[in-house]
């Protein structure tokens, strides 16, 4: 399954919790309204100019760079920055490398999942995705390896889940965010495979009455197919590969609501909360000052954070804070500045 290359950066980013406001091609300047700010400056190498990260008061971080590509530079060193560990595990689960640093209990899983993998030309599937593909993807992917320079530099400390675990961030290289396709698994294989175990151990007309189709459908069994011939162990190798690392269960918080419920939270057979919308908005587009959004649990992957959790109350209640759009809101709201400068 091809998604978009925005869909797959998102997965990284949006998707792991982050949420970013990015300007291209802003000219970067200091402010004297962020004069007074905590402010932090790094020297990276990749970029062609000065950029910024303003981090609002709410934990939100307002990407802004001077080139087009810097811009997605930029959004791979603030995934880093914000959850390396978190990124670091979706690449290794992704690629099937979870076996190299966290034990043999993982080795089927790292199997299935490489059944999964893309291995055909990387340029045509580039190609597939737009032109500027593989710019974006080595733009973005350099940025979070710029991060990783960082720590290996003692600049900045190895986040604490690396130490506990006992191993160090990998560097990415930009076909592990297409090559992965594990992570893109969201379709009826399952559902498919029952369907035929249904159909050869009984009949067609069995399987109607199992599960209705919408809209109607009259069943067929294509020519040369011979449902029989499809195995059970097919899906256990397909939910394997989808399957998250599973460390030990989390801790349950408490939600109101159920699958039929707007912002949907689905729930184990004891009632704790098994998964929920990772965040939400609201936008105006008519004053995009006054969007509103909410994400679970917090801005931050990393735990030492104040944004780490501080969004989970707000989230179970149903509560928004600020999204903010325009400069001056942004800097009026700004409690840390990165500024990154070019080397």
């Amino acid at each position: 399954m091809r998604l978009s290359l925005f869909t797959l950066i998102v997965m990284i980013s949006i998707a792991n919790n982050d949420l970013y406001a990015a300007a291209i091609e802003y000219s970067a300047k200091d402010s004297t309204k962020l004069s007074t700010k905590e402010q932090t400056n790094y020297r990276v190498k990749g970029l062609e100019g000065d950029a910024e990260i303003l981090i609002d008061q709410w934990g939100i971080p307002h990407i802004y760079a001077e080139h087009h590509y810097d811009a997605f530079f930029v959004q791979g060193f603030n995934a880093a920055r914000d959850r390396l560990w978190q990124i670091d595990l979706w690449r290794r689960r992704g690629l099937g490398e979870l076996s190299e640093v966290l034990g043999s209990n993982f080795v089927e899983q790292d199997k299935a999942t490489r059944l999964f993998l893309y291995r055909r030309s990387m340029f045509r599937e580039w190609l597939a995705y737009g032109s500027d593909a593989k710019a974006i993807a080595t733009a973005f992917t350099n940025g979070i390896n710029a991060y990783v320079k960082l720590i290996q530099t003692d600049i900045v400390p190895l986040p604490p889940e690396f130490e506990l675990l006992d191993y160090k961030p990998a560097d990415w290289s930009p076909e592990d965010v297409v090559r992965i396709r594990s992570n893109g698994l969201w379709r009826n294989v399952i559902n498919e495979v029952h369907r035929a175990n249904v159909i050869c151990n009984h009949s067609i007309d069995t399987d109607a009455k199992r599960r209705k189709l919408e809209p109607e459908w009259q069943l067929k069994i294509p020519e040369g197919l011979d449902p029989c011939e499809i195995p059970y162990e097919t899906v256990k190798l397909y939910a394997l590969a989808q399957a998250p690392v599973d460390f030990s269960r989390a801790n349950h918080f408490a939600r109101g609501g159920s699958a039929d419920t707007p912002n949907s939270t689905r729930y184990r057979q004891d009632f704790s909360v098994a998964s929920g919308a990772s965040w939400r908005m609201v936008v105006e587009v008519g004053n995009w000052d006054s969007a509103v959004m909410t994400n679970a649990p917090g801005q931050s992957g990393d735990p030492t954070s104040p944004h780490y959790d501080d969004m989970l109350q707000v989230w179970a209640d149903e509560g928004h804070m600020p999204l903010l759009y325009s400069r001056e809101k942004i800097e009026a709201n700004t409690e840390h500045v990165i500024f990154l400068k070019a080397e």
